[in-house]
Order: structure tokens, then sequence, then C-alpha cells
């Protein structure tokens, strides 16, 4: 049972791009129950930048299976739930959100940094880490499904 789309070639990096998110995201969750400011900034920056990171991987990854003609499944299947998931976990949560929320707050906060709001991030940036790879797992099944 070979996830279909691990044959592309950016899957390697889509998954250590997505395990760093992770990090990331259990980091935020510790420096909001640690208190620690100056843990947070880093976060928020580390957040940030992997999350830009992660959003172009994913646009060559969906270039990538639109070129090999294998993207139908990612973009309407609802067999295991793998477009609805990919779409609104991986994209929405982990890639989207980290990046309006952490440039919206540096517009308003300036160089405060709001350490409740950051587990928050974290948890629902970890949520999309899950969904990602729940995606590409059951991609399998929504290839055949569809």
């Amino acid at each position: 049972n070979q996830p279909v789309w691990s044959d592309t070639y950016i899957q390697g990096g889509l998954y250590v791009t997505f395990s760093a998110l992770g990090g990331f995201a259990a980091a935020a969750i510790a420096a909001d129950r640690m208190r620690a400011r100056q843990t947070a900034g880093a976060v928020r920056t580390g957040l940030l930048g992997i999350s830009v990171l992660a959003g172009v991987l994913i646009a060559v990854f969906v270039a990538n299976l639109v070129a090999l003609g294998v993207a139908a499944p990612l973009i309407s299947a609802t067999t295991a739930l793998v477009a609805p998931t990919f779409w609104i976990g991986a994209v929405g949560l982990a890639v989207l959100y980290p990046i309006v929320t952490i440039l919206a707050g540096s517009r308003l906060q300036l160089a405060r940094v709001n350490v409740s709001s950051l587990a928050v991030m974290g948890t629902l940036v970890l949520l999309g880490v899950f969904a990602f790879r729940w995606s590409i797992l059951h991609s399998a099944l929504a290839a055949v499904a569809h």
C-alpha cells in the first residue's frame, strides 16, 4: 500500500519540511508553557521561514502532480478525506495560518511577542502536520477510488 504521490521527486523535501514544522510547533507550545519570551520570538521567526518554504514546496508538489497527470485525487478526492484534509489541514493550518498570523501580528505588535497566541498557533500547525501525513498516507485509497 504505497502512497501514489510518494514517487514525486519533491516528496522527501516535503516530509523534511513538515517535520521541521512539527518541531517548531512543539517548540511554540513549550515556549508558551515556559513563558520563554526570547524563545517565543525565535520560534515565530522559525515558523514563518519554514511555513514559507513549505508553501513553496507544496506549490512545486502540486505542479509536479499536475504535470504527471495524477493531481485529480488531490484536488477532489473525498475518499478517506484526502483532498479536504490536505487543503484545509496541511495547506491552511500548517502553512497559511502561521504566515498570515505572524505577518499580521508583527504589524500590529511590532517587537512584542504574544506568547499565549503562540501555543494556539503551535497546536494548529501540529494538526496541519498530522493532516499532511494523513493525506499522503491515504493517497493510494483516493487514487484507486478516483
